[in-house]
């Protein structure tokens, strides 16, 4: 029913029953991070959980990702920061932990320092489209305008994939929810 916002609270209260469970963490932070309606209290205990374990990257790059797209993100950035490093010593080869680093400095202005983040984003997921549309950005803010187009044309290519893959996942979400409540 694309009813994704009632999966958070159905998420969080799994995750505050059982603290160390990451697959609740996971569902949690895609349910986070895919409704942007405004800001959820209850993603509050994904915060909390990746903080907790910070060896659980993906929850930890999630975590940050939430609180980067809180209408308050600048309070929350340092915070935010920790937790993508933390995501990134804890598993330097997951994709979303290098592209929200990147798209983190970028916020900065920092743009020349957030290409090798992009780059191994892209390296390690190729059908990444907004990791290659990130990159792109940053290769035409320093000049790189051939490889800035190049990247353009890869995101247009990956992001009809890309947008399949949250169907599939937002549908799974769903069918957790249904099948449990």
């Amino acid at each position: 029913d694309a009813q994704y916002a009632q999966a958070i609270p159905v998420f969080a209260s799994l995750l505050q029953s059982e603290p160390d469970n990451a697959e609740y963490a996971g569902m949690l932070g895609v349910s986070c991070t895919t409704v942007m309606q405004e800001a959820r209290p209850q993603c509050a205990v994904l915060v909390h959980y990746a903080e907790t374990h910070p060896k659980d990257a993906r929850a930890s790059a999630y975590a940050a990702a939430f609180l980067l797209d809180q209408s308050d993100s600048q309070s929350q950035r340092p915070l935010a920061r920790k937790l993508l490093e933390a995501a990134l010593a804890a598993d330097p080869k997951l994709p979303e932990a290098h592209f929200r680093m990147g798209k983190f400095l970028q916020d900065d202005n920092m743009w020349k320092e957030s290409i090798p983040y992009l780059e191994r984003a892209v390296e390690l997921k190729p059908d990444y489209s907004t990791a290659h549309y990130r990159l792109a950005r940053a290769y035409w803010r320093t000049g790189r305008k051939q490889d800035g187009d190049a990247q353009i044309e890869l995101q247009k290519k990956f992001s009809r994939q890309e947008a399949e893959d949250l169907d599939r996942r937002l549908r799974q979400i769903t069918r957790f929810v249904t099948d449990n409540h």
